[in-house]
């Protein structure tokens, strides 16, 4: 089957999620379970590019990216920060990643096998899902069929550089890192 049949048949509640990096803050900065919290200056090999549609944060944007020989999403914020999800499995439907704080949501998108075609990013609040070991990966179950908030359509492979807001305590030289 498809993604974009997948994406037709799955019916249930569409959340509309704060970035990831702000959900994990909320709660002290913890590192998420799946995935690593990464500094602006980090800088991956992207694979794809991606142009969000439907409910997410307009300041965030999303990567699919190699990272130490191993697929990975990266949602980064306008600042350059942001979150690599590592938490990798694979199945019929393409590749997945997902990210989970304890006590918390959990992050899980779709990228199908032909990458040319649009990516799903799902969101599970807390008890909607449970976390399974299944084929020797740990990874957050819904227990509910979930509709995607967000749809990620391929847009390119550049790497958007951060967004430096001026400050009176920024200098010249920071300046000049980012343009």
């Amino acid at each position: 089957m498809k993604p974009t049949a997948l994406f037709a048949r799955i019916r249930g509640i569409a959340a509309v999620a704060p970035p990831l990096l702000v959900a994990l803050c909320a709660a002290g900065c913890i590192e998420p379970i799946g995935g690593t919290l990464v500094k602006r200056d980090y800088r991956p090999q992207v694979l794809v590019a991606y142009r969000a549609e439907g409910d997410f944060a307009p300041t965030a944007r999303y990567y699919l990216v190699r990272e130490k020989g191993n697929l990975a999403v990266f949602e980064q914020e306008e600042d350059g920060t942001g979150v690599l999800m590592e938490r990798h499995w694979t199945d019929a439907y393409g590749d997945h990643f997902a990210v989970w704080a304890v006590q918390g949501s959990a992050y899980e998108i779709l990228v199908p096998r032909d990458q040319r075609l649009a990516a799903y990013r799902f969101v599970y609040e807390p008890g909607q899902f449970t976390l399974e070991t299944r084929a020797g990966v740990e990874r957050p179950v819904p227990r509910m069929l979930t509709e995607a908030s967000t749809a990620l359509v391929p847009a390119g492979v550049e790497l958007r550089a951060p967004i430096v807001r001026k400050t009176p305590a920024r200098d010249a030289q920071n300046d000049d890192l980012f343009h």
